[in-house]
């Protein structure tokens, strides 16, 4: 019961915070030096993105542990899943890290792209699993405005 139940949950979860940490260790340096960056007045105070962050990788977790088990046509939306993971774990390298702010701007439109696709397959599995990916759509969005605008104001 739980192997089947209750652990996907957990793996799912720790897999994308883990991927988390592990973009924002490798970024750190670069999150510091860009603090200095100019902002658009509408960017939100920096703590904000370390309490949205965890609660963003809980729902996703959450999400794919709801379409793992449903369904036993796992690879398709369990790939989809890992690829849009990746794609966000990347963009804080290329933003923070490498400070390639407008090449980071475009691959946050593939992530954008990715998780619309990834939503539309969720979809065919579970509606819960894809209704929690919303709140991730609209922040990576809302990212990708913001991105933009620091590239724009800094170049």
């Amino acid at each position: 019961m739980f192997r089947k139940k209750v652990l996907p949950f957990i793996l799912f979860i720790l897999v994308a915070l883990a991927v988390g940490g592990l973009s924002t260790l490798v970024s750190k340096e670069g999150m510091e030096a860009s603090k200095v960056l100019l902002q658009p007045p509408w960017a939100p105070p920096d703590w904000l993105f370390s309490v949205v962050w965890p609660i963003l990788y809980t729902l996703m977790g959450i999400s794919a542990a709801l379409v793992w088990r449903r369904t036993s046509e796992r690879t398709g939306p369990t790939v989809i899943w890992a690829v849009q993971l990746f794609f966000n774990a990347m963009w804080s390298v290329f933003y923070f890290a490498l400070a390639m702010r407008g090449f980071a701007f475009f691959w946050l439109l593939a992530l954008i792209v990715l998780v619309f696709i990834m939503i539309l397959r969720f979809r065919r599995v579970s509606l819960a699993a894809a209704l929690l990916q919303i709140p991730y759509f609209i922040w990576i969005c809302f990212a990708a405005r913001l991105n933009l605008a620091v590239w724009m104001l800094n170049r």
